[in-house]
Parts: structure tokens; C-alpha cells; sequence
């Protein structure tokens, strides 16, 4: 009854003390929704070769950044130190950005 009528990916579930859970995940207009193929393409290139096609050091400054600026707003936006971030990563010479 709802096709067309949404967009967006949204679940729900009920779990086994009755709680019910539920998510959307907002997706641009169309034509704007390449970031969904590039990020499959990579996720396939991953199970397929058995290992992550750009080093997950990226992945790993970019959630740490983003948990020490959660931190530091919690705190008053005190200057949180960061010294987990010290972390070696050389990029890949091919450019993985899906424009």
C-alpha cells in the first residue's frame, strides 16, 4: 500500500520483550545517490579479495576524531588530548572517491 511512497530505507522489528525498534535512513533526491554504488562496489571488492581495498587506519582517525569531538562537546568543548591518534597511515595513490 505505501509503494512510491517513500524513499527512504526503513526497518523495524519487534524484539522478544515486546520492544519495538525501528530506524530510517534518509536518502537524497534522485540523482544524487552514487554514494549507495561506490560503497557497494567497495564493500564487493572487500569480500571478494578478502581484505579492505584502502587501509582501515582511515576509517579508524575519522571514528576516533569524531568520538573526541562527541567528548569534548559533552564536557563544555574542553580541549580533549588525543594522543590514540598518533596513528601511521600512508593513502592509496588511486583516488577512491565516488563523485
Amino acid at each position: 500500500m505505501l509503494n512510491g511512497a517513500l524513499q527512504d530505507y526503513n526497518f523495524a522489528a519487534q524484539l522478544k520483550g515486546g520492544e519495538i525498534l525501528s530506524t530510517q535512513f534518509f536518502l537524497p533526491p534522485t540523482p544524487n545517490v552514487t554514494y549507495s554504488a561506490c560503497l557497494m562496489a567497495q564493500v564487493e571488492e572487500m569480500i571478494v579479495g578478502g581484505k579492505a581495498p584502502y587501509p582501515v587506519e582511515r576509517t579508524q582517525i575519522a571514528c576516533a576524531a569524531l568520538d573526541r569531538c562527541l567528548d569534548s562537546k559533552v564536557e563544555g568543548y574542553q580541549r580533549v588530548e588525543t594522543p590514540e591518534l598518533k596513528i601511521n597511515y600512508t593513502a592509496p595513490r588511486e583516488s577512491l572517491f565516488g563523485g
